[in-house]
């Protein structure tokens, strides 16, 4: 049976500096934790300025051909890079808003497989910032 409605369905691109990758990702999180500070004003904690963000991927590992995300991760250990996550089909708009911004790839990403199962892996990017809501326009 569809989903009746559409906002349920998760159909995303997420680009990592201007590449979909959507062909590699199986999923994604975008989240915030309190950020490690010896000491907050309340003007930072108001201001949000005390959550740390990242971006959690697991994607699909195929040795890290040329082109897949982890050959792109692994060449650009260290970099920074522009992030777009957005509805994969239609127009940004405030039903349908994406999220875009900065992300530094720490390190290259693990390698690792397990006999007759799928290769995945998990990389963690550090946001740079906030990411931000967009309700118009077009991706990256």
């Amino acid at each position: 049976m569809a989903i009746a409605n559409g906002k349920l369905k998760s159909i995303f691109a997420l680009r990592v500096a201007g590449t979909d990758y959507v062909s590699d990702i199986t999923s994604f999180d975008l989240t915030s934790d309190e950020a490690e500070s010896d000491s907050t004003t309340f003007a930072e904690y108001n201001a949000g300025a005390n959550r740390a963000w990242t971006l959690t991927v697991n994607a699909a590992w195929d040795g890290g051909s040329a082109g897949s995300l982890h050959d792109y991760l692994w060449n650009n250990a260290g970099a920074s890079a522009a992030f777009d996550i957005q509805p994969h089909a239609g127009t940004t708009s405030a039903a349908k808003p994406r999220y875009t911004g900065t992300v530094r790839i720490p390190n290259r990403p693990d390698i690792s497989a397990e006999a007759g199962t799928d290769a995945t892996f998990e990389f963690t990017f550090d946001v740079i910032g906030t990411p931000n809501k967009v309700l118009s326009g077009t991706g990256v």
